[in-house]
């Protein structure tokens, strides 16, 4: 029922403005909380809080308010990462991704307000994520490349920009394979779930005929 009625919710702020429209955003935000986390049995909660996130980030860009943008822009990514890992195949959060990524790509705003916070600070990772998705999108693959690379000097921990270069770099440098191999291998640790990760870091091993290392 709470998920019924964050929808209801979301549909009413698509039909208000100003404080009015934030109140039945922040409404349906709260009645989707409801349905994430250990609590959660399907993605639909995830669903709506991203759909509340897009939303906004629509009328941050509609408005043209910079600061707004690269805000909304983060809390999008950030709920975007929260979900997939949550359901990483999900169909319905896949759908979000693209909106997100399209929205962003298609705004000559949204791309210079990312690129102007990107450059103050390389170690906001949800930015970061955005920028080089519209990098890759406008065939700008040597800049995205500069934008993930950025983010691993400032936080070689993360997994998944580790694994966001592996892939970039098999993609678009299949020369530098071994670079490819190390990041991959940087993407998960031992013993954790990420299975996909670790099976690029087989390809990669195989491909690189580090056998031995393969087969163990």
């Amino acid at each position: 029922i709470k998920h019924t009625l964050a929808e209801l919710e979301l549909i009413k702020a698509s039909k208000s403005s100003g404080l009015e429209r934030e109140r039945h955003y922040n409404k349906a935000d709260t009645l989707a909380s409801f349905y994430t986390g250990a609590q959660s049995t399907s993605s639909h909660g995830y669903d709506t809080i991203l759909k509340v996130a897009i939303s906004r980030l629509e009328d941050a860009i509609s408005n043209e308010d910079e600061e707004l943008i690269t805000e909304s822009t983060r809390k999008a990514e950030k709920s975007l990462r929260e979900a997939l890992q949550k359901y990483p195949d999900d169909e319905m959060l896949l759908g979000d991704e693209v909106k997100l990524a399209k929205l962003l790509s298609d705004s000559e705003r949204a791309f210079d307000a990312l690129k102007r916070s990107f450059a103050r600070n390389h170690s906001n990772s949800y930015l970061a994520a955005s920028l080089s998705n519209i990098y890759i999108k406008k065939g700008m693959i040597n800049e995205a490349k500069e934008v993930l690379s950025k983010v691993l000097d400032s936080s070689p921990a993360d997994k998944l920009f580790q694994a966001k270069l592996g892939m970039l770099l098999i993609e678009h440098f299949p020369e530098d394979s071994l670079g490819a191999e190390h990041h991959f291998r940087r993407s998960f640790t031992q013993g954790d779930t990420n299975h996909i990760n670790q099976l690029w870091y087989a390809r990669q091993l195989y491909i690189n005929n580090e056998y031995d290392d393969y087969l163990l």
